[in-house]
């Protein structure tokens, strides 16, 4: 099931402070070898498209992710999608 928040339900759950701290440590499990996946990009020159992928892991955090971002064909529209 899909959870879609807004700006509304995004106020005040964490200080731009907290936010800094959050992901100072993600880079640093990710320097200390946290996995990830390479940016993978994926093209197409007729139709033109283009689909690129990342995705991560952050074990001491228990978090894991990534985003999917997709452009071209039909009417070139763009879509990013967080899994």
């Amino acid at each position: 099931m899909a959870l879609f928040l807004g700006s509304d339900e995004l106020a005040g759950l964490a200080t731009p402070a907290e936010y800094v701290d959050a992901v100072r440590e993600g880079y640093r499990q990710r320097g200390e070898g946290a996995p990830a996946r390479p940016r993978t990009r994926i093209t197409s020159g007729d139709p033109p498209g283009m689909l690129t992928g990342y995705t991560a892991m952050l074990p001491e955090t228990g978090a894991m992710g990534g985003y999917m971002y997709a452009a071209g064909f039909g009417a070139a529209d763009a879509q990013f999608v967080l899994p």
